[in-house]
């Protein structure tokens, strides 16, 4: 609970004019979701935002070539844990699994599971 706190502090600090001029990713549909890609972090992982029909979200951070992928849902109104801590996890020099990222989500009040992921269309076949 505490390196999620420190990781998410850290971020906290990150210029937001950094963010606001990168390039939109890619989004697309597929079995009935709309995907948002929203970034691509180290060792090939990628976030991804899955919308329902009714509107509700479901974070992922999707090993494509593993075909594995931490499935996150928001509790409460605390937005963005799953990016923020797979950022500061891929930006470490430690080591995590995609089980670490799952177990530290749920330690900061997320529902969070690792999943298998269809490895051969990823998202949409927009994988990277």
């Amino acid at each position: 609970m505490i390196r999620a706190a420190l990781i998410s502090f850290a971020l906290a600090g990150a210029p937001v004019a950094a963010v606001a001029e990168a390039p939109p990713m890619p989004s697309c549909s597929a079995g009935g979701y709309e995907w948002h890609l929203s970034s691509i972090f180290g060792g090939g992982l990628i976030h991804a935002l899955r919308v329902a029909g009714s509107g509700a979200e479901t974070e992922y951070v999707i090993a494509c070539t593993a075909g594995r992928a931490v499935e996150a849902t928001r509790v409460g109104t605390e937005y963005g844990v799953l990016y923020d801590l797979a950022q500061g996890m891929s930006a470490s020099a430690e080591r995590y699994t995609l089980d670490d990222l799952a177990k530290f989500t749920r330690e900061s009040g997320w529902q969070a599971k690792v999943v298998n992921f269809d490895k051969g269309a990823c998202v949409c076949k927009l994988g990277f």
